[in-house]
Order: C-alpha cells, then sequence, then structure tokens
C-alpha cells in the first residue's frame, strides 16, 4: 500500500468490540450531558412540580376556573393573539430575509417596494 492510496481512503477509527461504531459517538454525548442536565435541573424539574401542585387535593378546580372565568380566559386568549402576532411578523420578515439573499434587491425594484412596505407595516404609503 502505498502512502497516497492510504490519505485517499479515510476510516472512522471504532470502538473494540463494535464493528462500525465511531469512538467518538459517546464523546459527543459526554459533551451534551451536563447541558442537558442543566436543562433537566433548572426547567424540567420545576415545571413538573409545579404541574403536581396544580392537582393538589386531586382536584380540577383550578383549569375549570381558568377555562370559565372571566379574567383568565380574557388573559389566555390575549397571549395566543399576541403569538399570533409574533408568528406573522416572523413570516414576513423571513420572506423578506429570504427575497434579500436570493436577489440583489434596490428600493426601486416595485415588488421590493410592497413587500418591504408590508414588512415595515407601511403598505398605506406603497
Amino acid at each position: 500500500m502505498t502512502l497516497s492510496s492510504a490519505a485517499s481512503t479515510p476510516r472512522l477509527a471504532t470502538a473494540a468490540g463494535e464493528p462500525g461504531r465511531s469512538r467518538y459517538a459517546f464523546g459527543t454525548l459526554a459533551l451534551a450531558l451536563p447541558a442537558l442536565m442543566l436543562l433537566l435541573l433548572l426547567f424540567v424539574l420545576p415545571l413538573g412540580r409545579l404541574f403536581a401542585l396544580s392537582f393538589a387535593g386531586g382536584s380540577l378546580k383550578w383549569y375549570a376556573k381558568a377555562l370559565t372565568g372571566g379574567l383568565y380566559t380574557t388573559i389566555l386568549l390575549r397571549t395566543f393573539e399576541i403569538a399570533a402576532i409574533n408568528l406573522e411578523l416572523a413570516a414576513r420578515g423571513l420572506g423578506a430575509g429570504r427575497l434579500a439573499a436570493v436577489r440583489t434587491v434596490t428600493l426601486a425594484d416595485p415588488g421590493a417596494q410592497r413587500l418591504f412596505g408590508c414588512v415595515l407595516g407601511l403598505h398605506h404609503l406603497v
């Protein structure tokens, strides 16, 4: 085997006894493990505890109050309204970004004027 043929066929080193598995597979998991543990400790466990506390006494009265009460229903609907507005603005921004990335856009282009006018909320000026 010549030096050039050995260099042209790179191979992954495999763990002993496990053909085909990279020895780096465990290393990737080991690097992600501290972040996953932090996420579990600071996010998942408190949410699980809060969820368990919501069933205190084996009752669903808090969920019934949230879905039938005037103030709670108003706040819940307002939250979904704000989320829908954010989703719409993100879609508009992605459309403008895609247009800017695909072709050279000048404000002299009528299509770009309409698009950027809609994104910026200036569609009444176009």
